[in-house]
């Protein structure tokens, strides 16, 4: 079941999940943001995708968005993938129990 939770993860993230509808995160700083997921049944695909509509909404927050300027939408891509890249590997190691489970995973800026 985890397997499969987490390649839902992973195909949502893929097909580009909108970012719609989705619960905002609560800002931090502004080069942090926290995300929560204890509401969240990530044993299902709604919840995978909840979780991953969250994320995204986040690196949003903590990158910033595109513009005209083609330099700074690399610069900005860039941050949200890594962004995104490391909120899921929290968020994995959460789920399979080797931390204390905090409900929340967080996003960096770089």
């Amino acid at each position: 079941m985890f397997n499969r939770t987490l390649s839902a993860l992973a195909a949502v993230a893929l097909t580009g999940a909108t970012l719609a509808l989705s619960t905002p995160a609560m800002a931090q700083s502004d080069d942090q943001v926290s995300v929560r997921y204890a509401d969240l049944n990530l044993a299902s695909p709604d919840g995978a995708q909840s979780l991953v509509r969250r994320i995204r909404q986040a690196a949003v927050q903590v990158c910033g968005t595109y513009s005209n300027d083609l330099r700074l939408n690399e610069t900005v891509g860039e941050c949200q993938s890594r962004a995104i890249a490391g909120a899921k590997a929290e968020a994995q190691v959460a789920l399979a129990g080797k931390t204390g489970g905090s409900g929340t995973v967080a996003l960096l800026a770089d």
